[in-house]
């Protein structure tokens, strides 16, 4: 499976796993949170690098309700890259 590259413009809607992979990282966050909230727990929760910068791409200027807002969010940020790209494992 090919990856995207940061900044080509491609999106497109998260999958299962990528969706399961950022409830783990904020299980333990309560909402509603904001955008600086969720990047610290990621830190926390020992996120990946491209995860992170991916976070700081939400909007600061609002509270995101659940981890669903999150994701869609996400889904609309160009250039997304696979939050799970490293362990494709995931899949199988």
């Amino acid at each position: 499976m090919a990856f995207p590259h940061q900044g080509d413009g491609y999106h497109r809607a998260m999958t299962t796993n990528e969706h399961r992979a950022l409830a783990a990282v904020l299980r333990d966050l309560t909402f509603p949170a904001h955008r600086w909230e969720i990047i610290t727990q990621a830190g926390l929760y020992g996120a990946d690098a491209a995860l992170c910068r991916r976070l700081r791409e939400l909007s600061a200027n609002k509270p995101y309700r659940d981890i669903a807002e999150v994701n869609a969010a996400l889904a609309t940020i160009p250039g997304r890259q696979l939050l799970l790209a490293r362990d494709s494992r995931v899949d199988r």
